[in-house]
Order: C-alpha cells, then sequence, then structure tokens
C-alpha cells in the first residue's frame, strides 16, 4: 500500500496548517485494520452540532483560483413521515483531466468566544487521478468530470457521485476528513474521556458501494495532532468516519 504523504499535498492544506509531513509537527500515522474489515453495519462518527445551511460553506480549488459553492439543499422527512429528520447537502464541481483540483468544505464554529471556519472534508484528484467514466469511456486528457460530494449534516460521512469513475491506481485522489466536529466525544455518550482517547487511535475511513452492501475498512493515514483521516479512493462510493 502506497504511503499517503510520500507525495506533497496541494497546497491548500497549508492554510489549514496540515499538509506535507515535514510541515505539520506530528507526522501522520497509519491506523492498523480492524480484525474485521467488513462490517454489516458501522456506526459513523456525530456531530455536536449538526450542520445547517448557515455554519457550512464550500470551495473549489482550481488551477484558476478558488471559487465558492453553493449547497444544493435537499429537505429530508423522518422515516414514518411526521418528523423532521434534517437536510442532506450536496456540493458540486469539475475534475479534470491534466489539473490537479480540490473540493474543499468547512463548518462553522466558536472558538474563544468568536466564529470560525475549520476543515470537515476535503477531496484531491490529481493531474492524472481520473480514468474512466461510469459508461466504460476513458477520461481523455483536458476531459472533465461534474463530482458530486452529499452529507447528511449528522453523521461524519459523505457520498460521493458519480458512481463506477474509476481512478488511476498510480495517481489516485485523496479523501480526507477532520472529525474535530465531534468535540472529542466520539462514542457519543456525552462525555469526554479515556475511551475517547483510545478510540481515537483506531478510527478508519470505511467505504460501502451500495446502501445494501457490507462496509470495507480502507488502509487510512491519521494525523491525532489536527484530527484527520485520510485514504486514496479507487472509485466513488459512500464513506464514513467510525472505529
Amino acid at each position: 500500500m502506497m504511503n499517503l504523504f510520500k507525495k506533497c499535498l496541494p497546497p491548500v492544506l497549508l492554510l489549514m496548517a496540515v499538509g506535507c509531513s515535514d510541515t505539520i509537527a506530528t507526522p501522520p500515522r497509519e491506523v492498523d485494520l480492524p480484525p474485521e474489515p467488513t462490517r454489516t453495519n458501522i456506526d459513523p462518527l456525530q456531530w455536536q452540532v449538526p450542520l445547517s445551511f448557515g455554519n457550512v460553506r464550500a470551495e473549489a480549488v482550481t488551477e484558476n483560483g478558488t471559487v465558492a459553492l453553493a449547497p444544493d439543499v435537499v429537505h429530508v422527512a423522518s422515516s414514518d413521515g411526521a418528523n423532521e429528520a434534517g437536510y442532506v447537502y450536496h456540493f458540486s464541481f469539475w475534475a479534470k483531466r491534466g489539473a490537479g483540483r480540490q473540493l474543499v468544505v468547512w463548518y462553522q464554529t466558536v472558538e474563544n468566544g468568536a466564529y470560525v471556519y475549520k476543515p470537515y472534508v476535503r477531496f484531491v484528484t490529481y493531474a492524472n487521478s481520473l480514468l474512466q467514466r461510469p459508461d466504460g469511456t476513458p477520461v481523455a486528457p483536458g476531459d472533465s468530470v461534474m463530482i458530486t460530494m452529499s452529507m447528511n449534516g449528522m453523521d461524519l460521512a459523505v457520498d460521493m457521485q458519480p458512481s463506477g469513475l474509476q481512478f488511476n491506481e498510480n495517481d489516485p485522489p485523496v479523501l480526507q476528513m477532520w472529525y474535530t466536529g465531534t468535540q472529542g466525544d466520539l462514542n457519543g455518550d456525552g462525555m469526554v474521556d479515556a475511551t475517547d482517547a483510545q478510540l481515537e487511535s483506531s478510527l478508519l475511513l470505511w467505504v460501502q458501494q451500495d446502501p445494501t452492501d457490507p462496509w470495507m475498512s480502507l488502509h487510512t493515514s491519521q494525523d491525532l495532532s489536527q484530527d484527520w483521516v485520510a485514504s486514496w479512493l479507487q472509485h466513488f462510493s459512500g464513506y464514513a468516519v467510525a472505529w
């Protein structure tokens, strides 16, 4: 398995004080895979303060600069239709064969009495990441593919589309997710204690190809000092942070 940080990630991470392994205080660690790398169900980490329309924003970072992205917000009713379950946020941007591009989603929180934005998820494509469209046709140099990332604002999980898009295994894209939105309560019991500290070292990115498929753990890099996990991707699916 290629080490996630053998090559430098794009410059936007320098704005977040995380990037290449020589620019951060603690080099990323490789997380051990669990004894059961495939599971029928997982419990994704939960936001302590759910995302809302007013506290989430996104940007596309391209070779021509940074562009703010407006979300497509969809109301989701509860399973019984009687109560509001929340919203799903969709962010889309064009990835291009021959150019490195990124989609970065930020959330607003309060820190030291002031409102600040912190990174939540970042998806990076490199110049040769795009390989094959869902219909099997190759992505030619200079061609673009619209990529959509969706999130429900409750779980630390995202869905990436179009399903079936294939990536170059020699230059795969990266999905990076921060779990600072849990505020340290990783098991959701209302307390931040030694149990959470123990669970943090076993956090992984998990992938589910289809909603009825089992979840599979991915080879994951983690920075304990910056509270993020990341992995290379070979195709699009649903992804979640869980222990």
